[in-house]
This record gives C-alpha cells, sequence and structure tokens, in this order.
C-alpha cells in the first residue's frame, strides 16, 4: 500500500508538473510580462512626467503673461487635467488596475495628453501673450508633441503603431498653425519646416527604438519561455524516471501472472477473457512508461547525414501499407532539389511516425475516403531549413486544441495517452528544428515541421 500511495503522490505531481510547466502559451505570457511592465513604466516614469508637463506649462503660461490668472476656459482645462492625472495616479498607487486593464488605461492617458496638448496650443493662439514676440506664427507648446512621441516608447509595440501615432501628431501641429490666422504663406517660412523636420526626425528615432525594444522584448520573452520549459522538462524526466522505476516491477508481475492464469485456466474457463484484460492494460500501462521516458530524453543519440526523402519515403510506406489503402491514401511531393540533413534518423522518423499515425487513425473514421498529403520543400534561402508539411481532409482541429496539441497528456481520443505529439515536438526542438500545427483554411489539419540542412562546416 505505501507503494502505491507513493507511486499515486508521484503520478498526482508528475500530472500538475505536465499541466503547469507545458501549458504556457507564449503570446499570453508575452502579453502577461508586458502588461507588468508597462504598469511599472507608467507609475514610475510617465505619471511622474505628467505631472512634470502640467507644472511647466501652467507656469509658462502664467510667466509669459506676466502671472495673470488664466482665463475660465484655461484654468477648466489645467484642472481637468490635473484630476484625470491625480485618478490616475490612485489607480496605479492603490494597486487597483489588473493585467488586463493596464494597456487600455494607459491608452486613455495617452489620448488626454493628446487632448491637454492639443487644446492648450489651441488657447494659447487664441488667447496670445500681448508683449510676446514670436519667431514662427503657432504655439511654442508644440513641445510638448515630442514628448507624447517620445512616450510611444513604452506603450505602443510595433513601429507601424508608433509611426500612425507620429504621423497623427504632425497633423494635428499643422492645423495649429492654421488656428493663428496667419495666412497659408506663412507654413512655408524657416521655422515651420524645422519644427517639423524636428517632430518627424524624431518620430523616426522613435519608430527605429520602438522597433529594437520589440525585437528585444520578444528574444527576451522567448529566451524566459524556454528556461521555464527547460526546468518543467528536468522536473518531468526525473519524475518520469522515479515513476518507471516503482511501476514497471509491479506491472511485470501483474501481466505475468493473468498470463500464466489465462493459460492455466483454458479457453473453456469463464474467467478466460478477464485474465487476457488484465493482460492487455497491463502491456498497455507498459507502453505509456516506455513513451513517457522517451518523452523525458529526447537527446540525440546518433548523429548522421542522410536524406529526408527517402526517410519520409519509408516512414510512409510503413504507415500506408497495402491493409490501410482503400480507405486511407497518402500522396507525396518532392519540391526541387532536397539537400540532406543531419540528426539521430531514427528519432526523426519516429517523429514523423507519430503525426502520420495519428492522422491515418483520425481518417479511418471517417465514412468518406482519407487522403493526406505529404510535400518536401526547401524554403527559400541558401541555408534555409527544410519543411514538411502534412495535410489531410478528415475533421480538422479546433484553434483551441491546436494551442495545446503538442502538451503532455492532452488528448482527444479514446485511449490515447497524449504523449505522442508532445514527443514529437520534443525531438524536433531537440535537432534545432520546429514544428506547428493549425486547422486548414479549406478542411482538415495541416501540419509543418522544419529541420536544418546539413552543412560543409558541419
Amino acid at each position: 500500500m505505501s507503494l502505491l500511495r507513493s507511486t499515486d503522490s508521484k503520478i498526482d505531481l508528475l500530472s500538475s508538473t505536465a499541466s503547469s510547466g507545458f501549458a504556457l502559451r507564449s503570446s499570453r505570457g508575452a502579453g502577461r510580462e508586458y502588461a507588468r511592465w508597462l504598469g511599472r513604466v507608467e507609475g514610475k516614469a510617465i505619471l511622474p512626467m505628467k505631472w512634470g508637463m502640467l507644472v511647466m506649462c501652467l507656469l509658462y503660461w502664467l510667466w509669459v503673461r506676466d502671472w495673470a490668472l488664466p482665463t475660465t476656459a484655461a484654468f477648466m482645462l489645467f484642472f481637468i487635467y490635473a484630476a484625470t492625472t491625480a485618478a490616475e495616479h490612485y489607480l496605479f498607487a492603490a494597486d487597483r488596475v489588473t493585467l488586463a486593464q493596464v494597456r487600455p488605461l494607459v491608452f486613455v492617458s495617452y489620448a488626454l495628453d493628446l487632448i491637454f496638448i492639443t487644446l492648450v496650443i489651441y488657447l494659447d493662439t487664441r488667447e496670445p501673450p500681448l508683449d510676446l514676440v514670436t519667431v514662427a506664427p503657432g504655439s511654442d507648446f508644440y513641445i510638448l508633441y515630442l514628448l507624447l512621441i517620445l512616450r510611444g516608447f513604452a506603450l505602443f509595440r510595433t513601429a507601424a503603431e508608433n509611426t500612425i501615432v507620429a504621423g497623427l501628431i504632425s497633423i494635428l501641429f499643422v492645423i495649429s498653425l492654421l488656428w493663428t490666422g496667419q495666412e497659408l504663406v506663412a507654413l512655408g517660412s524657416k521655422a515651420v519646416v524645422l519644427r517639423l523636420a524636428l517632430i518627424w526626425a524624431i518620430m523616426l528615432l522613435a519608430t527605429f527604438i520602438v522597433s529594437i525594444v520589440s525585437r528585444q522584448q520578444e528574444e527576451v520573452l522567448r529566451v524566459r519561455e524556454r528556461l521555464v520549459k527547460s526546468e518543467g522538462l528536468a522536473a518531468l524526466g526525473e519524475l518520469a524516471a522515479g515513476v518507471a522505476h516503482e511501476i514497471n516491477n509491479p506491472i511485470g508481475i501483474i501481466k505475468t501472472y493473468a498470463e500464466y492464469l489465462r493459460r492455466a485456466a483454458g479457453e473453456e474457463s469463464p474467467h478466460h477473457e478477464d485474465y487476457e484484460i488484465i493482460q492487455k492494460e497491463a502491456e498497455r500501462c507498459e507502453k505509456i512508461v516506455r513513451r513517457l521516458l522517451d518523452f523525458a530524453n529526447p537527446n540525440v543519440r546518433e548523429v548522421t547525414e542522410f536524406d529526408p526523402k527517402a526517410l519520409i519515403e519509408e516512414v510512409v510506406a510503413f504507415v500506408f501499407h497495402e491493409k490501410a489503402k482503400g480507405k486511407v491514401s497518402a500522396r507525396v511531393e518532392f519540391e526541387g532539389k532536397i539537400p540532406p540533413i543531419r540528426g539521430d534518423a531514427g528519432q526523426i522518423k519516429q517523429a514523423l511516425l507519430n503525426v502520420l499515425i495519428n492522422a491515418r487513425q483520425i481518417l479511418s473514421k471517417m465514412e468518406k475516403p482519407g487522403e493526406v498529403l505529404i510535400r518536401l520543400r526547401q524554403l527559400p534561402g541558401p541555408r534555409a531549413p527544410i519543411e514538411i508539411t502534412v495535410h489531410d481532409n478528415g475533421p480538422g482541429i479546433s484553434p483551441e486544441d491546436a494551442e495545446r496539441a503538442f502538451e503532455p497528456f492532452f488528448t482527444r481520443r479514446d485511449g490515447g495517452t497524449g504523449l505522442g505529439l508532445a514527443i514529437t515536438r520534443r525531438i524536433i526542438e531537440a535537432h534545432d528544428g520546429s514544428i506547428e500545427i493549425w486547422p486548414a483554411a479549406n478542411e482538415g489539419t495541416s501540419c509543418a515541421i522544419t529541420l536544418p540542412i546539413s552543412t560543409e562546416e558541419e
């Protein structure tokens, strides 16, 4: 009983490790990490900048007007902006913002900044200082637009978003020049052109920096995901070894005794079928343990250079043999010259077998004839990897299941272990390749495997 309790606890821990360690979604994980980072930037950098901008605008407004009280419109503008900034400060300081609310709130804050700056410029042109001589039409508050463009570093995740917003800001700046009532000829003055050039220079710089920061952030998230996955796999490997050690011996004894009892009872015994079921289920348990160990230890063992075309033909001939013809058929296409690849041919064969056997099992349950298309080609580029795509005309896979298809122990098939595709991904990634599965546009399911080619340097 102690052995069974120990084994049960390890299996529970193994399942929880697999479900938590491998259920990581790169898109969701990246979104959460970005939301945390954006919240920290907003609370510690942007909000102090907003308060500083408000104070500087107010002091400059009063200074150029000889400290005269602002008009009602100007007072209400400064007051409303101060109130909204204080409300945002409270929400972040009191930790009242969830991760899902961070980016929408920051977008609203950015829009309020844009409205505030635009209205300040409008009021400044409508209520100009009496004794201030300007060198060009427009308001000196246009410089705040530059701060707004720079703020886009944190908020906008792509260079395209940053460029669109910066273009909108530059359009607003041009419109603000028309509020002065000057002739349109003034728009061609050197001062105006220099201001526009400055705004667009800052915009291009912001676009470049956003692009660099986005790439670095994506790389950091990918590295972090790989580290988390590696830690989970290491723990899973240790647990798998322990489970195999504790379970294999009892399963072997159960299988042996079931086989002995089945033979001793004879086919005439009413318990013959029961003993046979026990023996088969014990053999199934042994198979699950072996597959679990294969998943936990996908290290490349024997690296050789081999022809992927010959390997695919061999696997297809094995999976879609004569008995399967008429119900499920397979077609292989080779595009162009296919270079050799390096790796463990046995493991690559196992990975392809898992994918094709899954497809055959699903198609064999359909009423209409099943078809599988396997296409092999080299991606564009002198040293680009090869790509193996598998497409079937089956019922297809849902987007939700496609996201979880490579998770250990996830399966929709009765009697399945949920380890086939998980082992496949482990094998492909161990060869520095990638695998992806998605629902096809017309019908069925598509799967793509990429593997690096062999090079002379290797």
